[in-house]
């Protein structure tokens, strides 16, 4: 289960009450249509979550529990720095959050600045956490900035090794400062082949302590990968709750967005109506296939096996000109260290490549 709370929406005590009553009459609504459903995963998250209470997180948390089963292997929040306070991370941890998903972003006050993110200390912010005793800390950082000091993050990572690192590429959002700073023609964006080679180094460099799992993760061994990330890149159900969240209804091979519009979700969810902005059917081939995509992202591959033998025909000399981007080991479809940094692409050709497949097939059996 995946909780989602947008940047942007004001929580003031009122404000969060009415939320987590929305929320959780939203989740009435799957267990009135699909009955006491069972979890392994509890994830908040979206930008925010670390502002609301940890009165009114409990709120939600009891809430969530008379409606449905959990059996839960981990349950993670989102936390920014600035949020963070002994007191609020002793509540979350007696609340039953074992992981903390702490987005420092950076550990150089200037690149901080450049972020528009508060200049705090960070490894004081981390020693906190680390110190309040939960299972494990996941830290996201930014990368492909000019500017970054790549040694001085490696000698912070090399000094604390947290179980688990995300490491996101510097893009500009619509709607961010960073955006708005571009089309004033005040900054301009770092080019490809600049942050493909910082990550390509700082991977290579990570690799002595961490293995990477998926295209922007990294573990301190199979025990510390993200369990409730791993459900997306394995194509396993979940259901996303609150503005903007997503979900996959996988028995009904549904997926879905809600809407982003907080009138537009209370209107719905008041009206007893599931809050969509969008939601798609797949047939069963595009689901099977769109699983091969997911699996990509991720060192595992894919089984080529997953393929028929006529898709395999088809991707053979697709293969020849995607060779430094990904390649068949050991009876898997991987991606290469270099095939990561155009995973996108990549993933892109393989599936018009499948479809020109159907195509064939389907103009044969006319």
């Amino acid at each position: 289960m995946y909780c989602h709370f947008v940047s942007g929406i004001p929580f003031a005590p009122e404000k969060e009450r009415e939320y987590i009553s929305l929320v959780l009459r939203e989740a009435k609504l799957y267990a009135e249509k699909y009955g006491k459903l069972s979890f392994d995963t509890f994830y908040i998250g979206g930008g925010t979550p670390s502002l609301l209470s940890p009165g009114a997180l409990g709120r939600l948390w009891e809430g969530l529990e008379r409606l449905f089963s959990f059996r839960l292997l981990e349950s993670t929040i989102e936390v920014n720095p600035e949020d963070i306070s002994p007191e609020k991370l002793k509540a979350w941890r007696d609340m039953g959050f074992t992981r903390v998903s702490l987005g420092l972003q950076a550990v150089q006050p200037e690149i901080l600045s450049f972020l528009s993110r508060p200049v705090l200390p960070v490894s004081e912010v981390y020693e906190m956490t680390v110190h309040a005793g939960f299972a494990r800390v996941s830290v996201d950082f930014i990368v492909g900035i000019s500017g970054l000091d790549l040694q001085r993050l490696l000698r912070w990572i090399e000094h604390y090794l947290p179980d688990h690192l995300s490491l996101y590429l510097l893009s500009f959002e619509e709607g961010s400062t960073l955006a708005g700073l571009w089309k004033a023609g005040k900054i301009q964006p770092p080019e490809d082949d600049f942050q493909s080679s910082q990550y390509l180094e700082l991977a290579e460099s990570l690799s002595t302590w961490y293995e990477w799992y998926e295209i922007s993760n990294f573990a301190r061994g199979k025990e510390n990968r993200a369990l409730h990330n791993s459900l997306y890149w394995k194509h396993e159900p979940y259901i996303g709750l609150g503005i903007g969240a997503s979900g996959w209804i996988s028995w009904e091979k549904m997926r879905y967005q809600n809407t982003i519009h907080l009138s537009g979700y209370e209107e719905a969810v008041q009206r007893g109506e599931f809050p969509y902005g969008a939601k798609e059917t797949l047939d069963e081939e595009t689901s099977r296939r769109e699983k091969i995509m997911l699996g990509l992202r991720t060192s595992d591959g894919v089984d080529v096996t997953e393929f028929s033998q006529r898709e395999k025909a088809f991707l053979e000399e697709e293969l020849k000109a995607l060779h430094d981007f990904c390649r068949i080991r050991d009876g898997r479809l991987v991606l290469t260290p270099q095939g990561r940094m155009v995973a996108h692409t990549v993933i892109l050709k393989i599936w018009d490549t499948l479809e020109k497949e159907k195509s064939h097939r389907a103009g044969l059996n006319r």
